[in-house]
């Protein structure tokens, strides 16, 4: 009896040790880190349901039904992203308050399966000291929650609560497209159980029969922005060409991605060393999902991002390394993991602090782009500028091509009163440049924009212009 006290308030101290150190890792670096197109995207829906009552991505104003509704990703995290508007406003920090949240909920998984498994202090401290997790805990994208869910779905399918497992793993899918690997996964735990049991299929398709029906009153609109305009982003970008240029594309994030993946080499060493061991059937399994989880995304999943790596691979990479760790401890595998978990902390806490705000910065924005405006420009803008309509400057690309229209048929239909100019806005990419080269875009500034200065905003220079 005494030794069980000792162990639970032994656990008690390394799990509140382990939050307080994932939140100096993550929250004191929220209001400084820039934020990205896709992170306020993604929060809109939310903010226009709180202020408008609806729930539109108002910077695709004029792609279809955009400004009124989201279908173009799936909604679980997107409907998600209204608490924490509602309780601190919008804001970049609200915007990433919620990964911090979700990934506290995930490490809390990860120290159910670790009690499972045996490893409840190892796994749980790999997650918390992997510059990887901390980072994708800290932006405000939907991979964190496919990544709390496929562990989630984990644990309980080991546990045989088959019920809850398929409504978690319905879940996933309604989360990300990669969450269907979190089925995949559930599957893979079946084998190892030797029994495929029914009521998961029904938790499996009650929340996605569920959000399907409410599809099903607007399934035109859902077609048009979940089929149609993200065919067009892939085609733009020539992601769509099959299993080999999939992987040509993870060849290139491998080269991107070179800092971040030499700080897992340590744990790459200890996966595969662990290959080499006496391996039983769990053992087997967390293999199965790894591989199954790395194969899928290199081969088969068009958009190349390490966050989607991060949710489905890296959690399963590091359980398999501390399984192993845990039966064969020597030397230098202890060694190994010291200085897996020392890089990764030290990366971690120095990842974003260089980054900061200026409050003259959002001073400047403010007065250059007077309330009421219409503007064209990086959806960030619609921030810290909330009187304001702003509409995504690649709105212009993709509204000629969707639509078959010229530039000057797109601006008369947007009649944006300002145009915000960023660097990347010249390069071509996803959201293209609505003229046909850079040279072209200077032109046209010179020809139909007045310039009103230019201002530090989200960690790089932009170029207010006013369209008379």
């Amino acid at each position: 009896m005494d030794q069980l006290v000792f162990f639970n308030k032994k656990f008690l101290l390394f799990v509140m040790g382990g939050v307080c150190l994932y939140i100096f890792f993550t929250v004191p670096f929220l209001h400084n880190m820039p934020i990205t197109t896709d992170e306020v995207q993604f929060a809109e829906p939310a903010y226009n349901f709180i202020k408008n009552g609806h729930f539109g991505t108002t910077s695709l104003t004029g792609i279809f039904g955009f400004n009124q509704k989201t279908y173009w990703q799936h909604p679980l995290y997107l409907a998600l992203m209204y608490f924490p508007i509602r309780i601190f406003g919008y804001s970049f920090w609200a915007i990433k308050i919620m990964s911090v949240i979700i990934g506290l909920i995930t490490l809390i998984y990860a120290c159910k399966i670790g009690k499972l498994l045996g490893v409840p202090y190892l796994y749980p401290a790999m997650l918390t000291f992997n510059a990887l997790f901390i980072f994708l805990a800290k932006i405000g994208r939907m991979e964190i929650l496919t990544m709390c869910l496929s562990l989630a779905a984990f644990y309980y399918a080991l546990q045989k609560r088959y019920l809850l497992t398929g409504l978690i793993s319905s879940l996933a899918l309604l989360t990300h497209p990669i969450g269907a690997f979190t089925i995949i996964n559930t599957l893979a735990v079946f084998r190892y159980h030797r029994r495929f049991d029914f009521r998961y299929a029904a938790g499996l398709a009650l929340p996605f029969a569920a959000a399907f029906s409410l599809v099903l009153f607007d399934l035109r609109e859902f077609v048009n922005q979940y089929v149609v305009v993200q065919k067009y982003l892939y085609d733009a970008r020539g992601l769509l060409s099959g299993p080999e240029t999939q992987l040509q594309n993870f060849l290139i994030l491998i080269e991107r991605a070179g800092l971040w993946l030499k700080l897992q080499i340590p744990v790459f060493i200890l996966f595969i060393w662990g290959l080499s061991r006496k391996k039983d059937e769990l053992g087997i399994t967390v293999i199965l999902i790894t591989v199954i989880n790395f194969l899928g995304l290199v081969l088969f999943v068009p958009n190349k991002y390490i966050n989607y790596y991060t949710a489905i691979v890296l959690p399963y990479t590091l359980l398999y390394a501390a399984m192993a760790v845990n039966r064969n401890r020597n030397i230098p595998v202890a060694a190994l993991l010291v200085v897996s978990l020392a890089a990764n902390g030290v990366t971690s806490a120095m990842a974003t602090a260089s980054f900061h705000h200026e409050l003259t910065d959002m001073f400047t924005v403010n007065r250059l782009l007077p309330p009421g405006s219409k503007i064209l420009g990086p959806p960030e803008l619609g921030v810290p500028l909330q009187t304001s309509e702003v509409i995504g400057f690649h709105v212009v690309r993709m509204k000629m091509d969707l639509e078959n229209k010229s530039m000057e048929e797109v601006l008369a239909d947007l009649k944006p009163d300002y145009m915000v100019v960023e660097p990347g806005a010249t390069v071509y990419q996803s959201w293209r440049l609505f003229t046909d080269n850079e040279d072209e875009f200077v032109v046209f500034l010179q020809k139909r924009a007045v310039y009103r200065g230019k201002v530090w905003f989200n960690g790089k220079d932009v170029h207010v212009f006013e369209m008379p």
